[in-house]
């Protein structure tokens, strides 16, 4: 994965913190499709909660692997979920749908923003 230019938080940002990739990074990585094709490495429960929020028409079915990354963020119990997608992840129009749904099925949404807003809130503005 290439990072937009100026997305790397200062050393001591790094350094501290400890970040952890979304598994289904590793879906994408491994060669992984919106067909299923290597979709091992995601829970069943991820996938179920997944398909209920493309059935709901929270977010378009062209879009499973940005709902895998919120479900697993979400039945990992992550607290922040890190993306440049604000288009269908880190848009504030969607966030409060998403987080309903959440709720509703006992679980909390993370916290989801971009890394430019991160740093920001961390005080490590660029």
């Amino acid at each position: 994965m290439v990072e937009p230019r100026g997305a790397r938080p200062p050393r001591d940002c790094r350094s501290r913190d400890r970040l952890r990739p979304d598994p289904a990074h590793f879906v994408e990585i491994a060669g992984g499709d919106d067909g299923g094709g290597g979709l091992g490495m995601v829970d069943e429960r991820a996938l179920e909660i997944a398909s209920a929020i493309l059935e709901e028409g929270i977010l378009p079915p062209r879009v499973l692997s940005d709902t895998i990354h919120a479900t697993m963020a979400a039945t990992h119990h992550a607290d922040i979920l890190l993306t440049w997608n604000c288009r269908h992840l880190a848009n504030p129009e969607l966030l409060p749908r998403m987080r309903s749904f959440m709720e509703r099925r006992g679980l909390r949404l993370p916290e989801i923003c971009t890394p430019v807003e991160l740093l920001a809130e961390s005080g490590h503005e660029s």
